[in-house]
C-alpha cells in the first residue's frame, strides 16, 4: 500500500495529511465561534444571466440544449392552435408557476404566473421542500387550467422508509 503513495501535490503523504487535518481544525474552530443567532433576510433578490453560450447566433434547424435554461423543473406544456405553453414547479418561490409561451417548442418568452396574488394564496412559513410541486396545464373551451399541489404537512421520516 505504502508503494501507491509516492508523492501528492502538496508533498509526501504525510504532510497532505497533516495539511487536511489542519485545515478541518481551523474550519471547525471557525465554526465553533459563528454566532448562530443572526439570521440574514432579504427584502428582494432577482437574477438575470446572461450566458455568452447563447449570445451567439444558431445556424438554421440548430437548437440549444437545454431549450429553457435556469430553474424550471417538472414542466407541463399543452398546444392551443399554433402555440404552446408550458408551466413548472416553483415549490416554495414566489410568484408561483411561471407561464411560458413558444411557437416552436424550442423559443419560449415568459408571460406571466399563474400565482401572481397574494390575497389568494400565501407560501409564507413553507420550507422548500413544501409550496408548487408538478403543475399541469390545459385548454378547454378557451379556458386555461393549471393544476397542482400544494403541499403543507409534515410527515414522520419513518413513512418513507
Amino acid at each position: 500500500m505504502a508503494g501507491l503513495w509516492k508523492t501528492t501535490a502538496c508533498g509526501p503523504p504525510g504532510e497532505f495529511m497533516k495539511s487536511v487535518c489542519v485545515i478541518a481544525i481551523v474550519g471547525l474552530a471557525a465554526i465553533a465561534h459563528a454566532d448562530t443567532h443572526q439570521s440574514v433576510a432579504f427584502e428582494w433578490f432577482e437574477y438575470s444571466g446572461h450566458d455568452a453560450m447563447r449570445a451567439g447566433p444558431l445556424a438554421s434547424g440548430s437548437y440549444r440544449n437545454p431549450i429553457l435554461p435556469g430553474y424550471y423543473p417538472d414542466p407541463s406544456v399543452v398546444a392551443v392552435g399554433k402555440m404552446f405553453y408550458l408551466v413548472n414547479s416553483t415549490f416554495a418561490h414566489w410568484p408561483g408557476i411561471p407561464v411560458h409561451e413558444s411557437q416552436d417548442l424550442v423559443h419560449w418568452k415568459l408571460i406571466g404566473h399563474a400565482l401572481n396574488d397574494p390575497t389568494k394564496v400565501s407560501f409564507d412559513g413553507l420550507g422548500i421542500s413544501r409550496g408548487v410541486f408538478a403543475p399541469s396545464i390545459h385548454h378547454h373551451n378557451g379556458i386555461f387550467y393549471v393544476i397542482n399541489t400544494l403541499p403543507r404537512w409534515s410527515m414522520p421520516a419513518a413513512t418513507f422508509s
